[in-house]
């Protein structure tokens, strides 16, 4: 890969990598409603192509199995998916 691919597309980026294994590490089941599964695959939510500045953002992103991920990347789907909301997490105290 040339390095101006790198630069086009930031999931490819050694800061995507840490951002994909702190999501999974956060959110480790499959967020779609109805999906017990384990997740592996985070999913842009608004594709990084149209909304750059949102690659790295967390309420952006979810993360999904891979069969859910397949699925939201089918022509007509995208607006089908639906997912658990997240419960705001509070920090440990002391």
């Amino acid at each position: 890969m040339r390095f101006s691919d790198w630069a086009h597309d930031p999931r490819k980026s050694w800061r995507w990598q840490r951002f994909r294994e702190m999501m999974l590490g956060k959110y480790p089941m499959c967020e779609r409603n109805g999906c017990n599964r384990i997740a592996e695959e985070v999913h842009h939510v608004v594709s990084v192509r149209l909304a750059r500045h949102l690659a790295y953002s967390v309420t952006n992103c979810r993360c999904l199995c891979c069969a859910c991920h397949r699925d939201a990347h089918k022509p007509g789907h995208l607006s089908s998916l639906t997912y658990r909301p997240r419960t705001v997490e509070t920090p440990p105290i002391g």
